[in-house]
């Protein structure tokens, strides 16, 4: 989950071109995954399908699971292995190693010179590439993934089962959760109608579900938001 916060505002050129950077890095790793298939499911948690369609309420594992991962993330964040200060140390360094040869190649097609600057661009290895992600995971208040995955939970089963629970307790802003509203609901067809109401009971079950965990839920973000600010200023160049 990637918090924002106003103190990481873009406010210098040097900074942009980082962030210019970081996006074409992601935009190569989308594309290597591109050429795998998508992990499965963890199996015993509700599926990124059911998460999918809205009207398969949580069950018991399912939070179960989520408070367990939360747990062990704010442990890994306020008491990080020196692996992830490893990693967190390299990716900066990485950072700043493809942010030179972006200026250098940018400098080399201001001057003509195309094969200066194919020569100029600085190609990370699979092993950078990893640890370039571990650490910008690491440092951009994404460490509830690393730990997800360590348990066998593909990240985009995470992300949609984060995103129910954090919605059913009333994390995620979204003050309409669980309101059907009266009216549109003389608009939609039996069918529409039918989903709706399964919906709005799935909604009703997993708020419920969530209720008594909530004041841990708002401890653990609480612990954790300064240590992810904190992270995010530090990881720049």
């Amino acid at each position: 989950m990637l918090l924002v916060h106003p103190r990481w505002r873009v406010t210098t050129s040097r900074t942009r071109q980082c962030v210019g950077l970081l996006f074409s890095v992601a935009a190569a790793w989308l594309a290597a995954a591109a050429d795998h298939p998508p992990l499965a499911d963890l199996p015993g948690i509700i599926s990124s399908a059911d998460l999918e369609s809205g009207v398969v309420p949580l069950k018991a594992a399912d939070l179960e699971f989520y408070m367990k991962i939360q747990r062990a993330t704010l442990e890994r964040y306020q008491h990080p292995p020196a692996s992830d200060l490893t990693d967190m140390a390299e990716a900066k360094r990485l950072i700043q190693r493809q942010l030179a040869a972006q200026l250098k190649v940018v400098a080399d097609m201001k001057a003509g010179n195309t094969q200066a600057a194919a020569a100029d661009m600085d190609k990370l290895t699979p092993a950078e590439a990893a640890t370039l992600g571990r650490g910008t995971a690491l440092s951009h208040g994404r460490v509830d993934e690393l730990v997800a995955a360590e348990a066998g939970m593909p990240v985009n089963q995470w992300d949609k089962l984060s995103s129910e629970v954090q919605r059913a307790a009333g994390l995620d802003g979204n003050t309409g959760y669980g309101s059907a509203g009266t009216g549109m609901s003389s608009k939609l067809t039996p069918d529409q109608q039918a989903r709706a109401q399964a919906i709005s009971h799935a909604r009703a079950s997993n708020r419920s579900l969530v209720a008594p965990s909530v004041p841990e839920l708002k401890r653990i973000k609480a612990a954790i938001d300064p240590i992810v600010v904190d992270r995010a200023q530090h990881a720049g160049p």
